[in-house]
């Protein structure tokens, strides 16, 4: 793996450790596939046998192996899970408007995972891009506390820059308001019942409870305290803007917020 596929794939913190997890568990899977398809053409499989090859497999030396190289990979993840303030920065700079929300109970915490894969589809390989800024920005402030001071982060020109680069890719991915308008309602409605532990495996969620609908209200708290920095900008947000966007607040958003009144 290169340097550069490392640090994205450790970006998102403790989610290292459970890609690492999955990868062994995967392994496993395979192992044990393995074994059962040689006793299969070996001989025919009785009642018990399955229980018997994972016995077999738990005892093997190489399961020993196998626990010692999950270990050594959680371990070598835990540096990053440690800095929680610095789990994933770009999500951390795109909730940041909506913790009044969040903290009321208007939006619900759970929805935020489907928030995040909104911006997974909107913006591809540059999301990885912006956590990248994003952290270069952390290591400038605080380079070696566990959090930088968050006040400090958030004001400052590069995270207003990949802030307001987002929001103007909102904005033009609304270009056809009411059918986008009703894709991310459905998409914030997703609640899955099933959590992957990989490729093709998936087991119920557990402690899993519905989560409520994702309804055009919803929709306006969240997209109106989501643009609201973008309403009436400051001389010097204003200049962020047209530097990052290459037009005027106006020209970026307006149309959006125009749409968005009238919702």
């Amino acid at each position: 793996m290169s340097g550069e596929a490392a640090r994205r794939e450790t970006a998102g913190g403790s989610h290292g450790a459970t890609a690492a997890l999955r990868r062994q568990l995967a392994a496993t899977l395979d192992m044990a596939a393995q074994v059962i398809d040689a006793t299969i053409r070996e001989r025919a499989l009785r009642p018990g046998d399955g229980k018997r090859l994972i016995d077999a497999l738990k005892q093997s030396p190489w399961f020993d192996g196998l626990a010692s190289r999950a270990l050594m990979a959680v371990e070598a993840e835990l540096p990053h899970a440690e800095r929680d303030g610095r789990k994933d920065l770009f999500q951390r700079v795109m909730v940041h408007p909506l913790e009044s929300l969040l903290d009321s109970g208007a939006i619900d915490r759970r929805y935020l995972s489907n928030y995040f894969a909104f911006f997974r589809h909107l913006l591809g390989d540059d999301r990885d891009e912006l956590q990248i800024e994003c952290e270069a920005v952390a290591d400038e402030i605080s380079p070696t506390a566990p959090e930088p001071d968050w006040k400090t982060f958030y004001q400052h020109p590069r995270i207003q820059g990949v802030y307001f680069k987002v929001l103007g890719r909102i904005a033009r991915s609304f270009a056809r308001f009411d059918l986008r308008r009703q894709w991310f309602i459905d998409l914030m409605s997703y609640d899955p019942a099933t959590e992957a532990v990989s490729a093709h495996v998936y087991i119920p969620s557990r402690e899993h409870e519905p989560l409520p609908p994702f309804d055009g209200q919803h929709f306006r708290l969240l997209f109106h305290a989501l643009f609201a920095p973008a309403r009436n900008p400051t001389p010097e947000q204003r200049a962020i803007i047209e530097e990052r966007l290459g037009m005027t607040p106006e020209q970026a958003f307006g149309r959006f917020l125009g749409a968005l009144d009238d919702n």
